[in-house]
């Protein structure tokens, strides 16, 4: 797992409202053409988005219960 980029906090924020509203079901047009502007505003937009999805994909890899030692 990569370390997290020193990524703005609101600029996260920001990506973690749209990625919470595109995990909700597909964007309706006004709201796909108001991503695509974030996302084209700032290669740090890209990249927050991209760092929240990645830390989402690996959520499913936290062992809840500790069933694994630590190496």
């Amino acid at each position: 797992m990569s370390t997290p980029s020193r990524v703005n906090v609101q600029i996260l924020e920001e990506a973690s409202a749209w990625f919470v509203e595109a995990s909700e079901g597909p964007l309706d047009a006004r709201a796909r053409r108001a991503f695509n502007q974030w996302l084209r505003r700032s290669p740090e937009h890209v990249r927050a988005y991209l760092e929240t999805a990645a830390i989402w994909e690996n959520a499913g890899l936290i062992d809840r219960e500790r069933r694994r030692e630590a190496e």
